[in-house]
């Protein structure tokens, strides 16, 4: 980073500035560029013999605006010194200082093979190296978000249909919280108990006043469905979604709907951060997810989840904790029944839509061909995180062009087909079945108000503990929601 020295008539020593527009209007005598300890040395040597500095007159004046501003609050490549602000960072990639990234403050550093300054031991991430490497040989700017601009405005959540009870009294809750100063909070939610709609009260506070938004989610598949309905939700505000090979790009937009791994480009630029299923893979346990996430806010965050684990609640005070019981439809959640009968006997009197769980994804094209030769009428298709077309299979699946879909537990979250019936093969296995998975997988029945009843099967030989946990986790929430009075039946 080069500095220039600069002084004015009536100044006796020289100072500081970079770049240059960040003087104040006027007219200077500048000196430079310098490096840093060269610009330390001559600060010195000018004080005592002023006729050596070689100088040049400078006239700072008023210059318009751009029409538009580069992206803030992101970490790219420094590239000249025009667009540099008073408060922006610019850093080498990797601080040699400890080996920090500047961009996911990992300490995973090695060297290699430089394409860029030919070195053989350049430094380079690898914690963040799927974003593109950050490389101790180039700088990089971040851009403040500044402060947060505040105007009279009344956004208000276009939602197509009214809040419960119970979410309103949610929903109060976590902004009395947020108005008192909390930093963190947690809303615990059935699932389907509509959490989007709850944070978007929140959302529309924060938006109100200027401030910027992210809502997170570990993985890709919910990132557009949430990003989506934001956009039904706030059509006058500007939302960009981010995920891998996303075709859209962050341009200042102060609503972000994006998977917690480009959260890791963003630093200090979010007055507010919602991340919806902090307990998924794979930001579950990820340090350097959870590292970015909280990089990236400098406001409170709101976490949001039907299923938090017993380390994830020990973290909050029973004060940071918002609870939502019941479904906005008011109907009771679908409680999973255990059956040790083979799958052709339990597709008997199924109907489409069906959704079947497998382990592994060595399971899938097998379990595709058995129901296949079970049901030859059906369209049956599957699912792993390697199907590329996942999109598309999902929404053949809700538009009824598909009657089955045989899938991972990659779509154990964030899906929502009406009227669907669930199945868990090997329900038993420990291994990928957790009770929180299994209660999210049964939360995929019964989402919609057209078909708010659903049926859940959990096939397995013999019942183990996690299956077990999962029943006694739904029973319970239906017995506390009709204490509440949120729900009919």
């Amino acid at each position: 980073m080069k500095l220039y020295l600069y002084k004015t008539s009536d100044q006796k020593d020289w100072r500081f500035v970079f770049p240059l527009e960040n003087l104040p209007l006027g007219t200077y005598q500048i000196a430079g560029p310098f490096n840093y300890k060269k610009a330390v040395f001559l600060q010195k040597a000018y004080r005592f013999l002023p006729h050596m500095a070689r100088s040049f007159v400078y006239h700072r004046a008023a210059q318009p605006k751009l029409p538009q501003t580069p992206p803030q609050g992101i970490w790219r490549p420094y590239r000249s010194e025009t667009g540099v602000y008073p408060n922006d960072i610019i850093k080498p990639g990797i601080s040699r200082i400890r080996w920090r990234c500047v961009r996911c403050g990992s300490g995973n550093i090695d060297t290699h093979q430089c394409p860029e300054c030919g070195k053989t031991n350049c430094l380079v991430c690898r914690d963040c190296y799927m974003l593109g490497p950050i490389r101790g040989c180039r700088l990089y700017l971040w851009q403040s978000p500044g402060v947060p601009e505040y105007f009279a405005r009344e956004l208000k959540p276009q939602i197509p249909f009214d809040l419960t009870p119970g979410q309103k009294s949610a929903g109060d809750a976590l902004r009395q919280a947020l108005a008192k100063g909390s930093r963190k909070l947690l809303l615990h939610a059935a699932c389907g108990a509509g959490k989007t709609e709850v944070a978007s009260l929140l959302i529309a506070d924060a938006l109100n006043c200027g401030k910027r938004v992210l809502y997170t989610v570990p993985r890709r598949d919910v990132a557009r469905e949430v990003g989506e309905r934001l956009r039904e939700y706030f059509p006058e505000v500007d939302c960009v979604i981010l995920y891998g090979k996303s075709p859209e790009k962050y341009t200042d937009q102060r609503l972000v709907a994006a998977t917690t791994h480009q959260v890791i480009r963003f630093y200090k630029s979010f007055d507010l951060a919602i991340i919806d299923e902090g307990d998924a893979f794979p930001y579950k346990g990820n340090d350097l997810l959870v590292r970015a996430v909280k990089r990236a806010s400098r406001g409170p965050i709101v976490y949001m989840t039907a299923t938090p684990t017993d380390e994830m609640l020990k973290e909050f005070k029973k004060s940071e904790v918002v609870f939502i019981p019941a479904r906005h439809h008011k109907r009771a959640l679908p409680v999973p029944r255990f059956s040790s009968a083979s799958l052709e006997k339990a597709l008997e009197g199924v109907k489409p839509p069906l959704l079947v769980f497998v382990p592994y994804k060595k399971n899938v094209s097998a379990m595709v061909e058995r129901v296949k030769k079970c049901k030859p009428d059906w369209k049956v298709f599957g699912i792993s995180s390697e199907t590329e077309n996942r999109d598309q299979l999902i929404q053949w699946l809700k538009d009824g062009t598909t009657d089955v879909l045989v899938s991972t537990s990659v779509l154990e979250r964030g899906i929502t087909v009406s009227g669907v019936t669930v199945i868990v093969h090997n329900a038993n296995c420990d291994i990928i079945y957790t009770r929180e998975v299994l209660v999210q997988i049964a939360g995929r029945a019964g989402r919609t108000v057209a078909c708010p009843t659903g049926d859940v099967v959990f096939l397995a030989k013999k019942p183990n503990k996690p299956m077990k946990d999962a029943k006694a986790e739904i029973i319970a929430l239906n017995e506390m929601a009709r204490e509440r009075g949120e729900i009919l039946c």
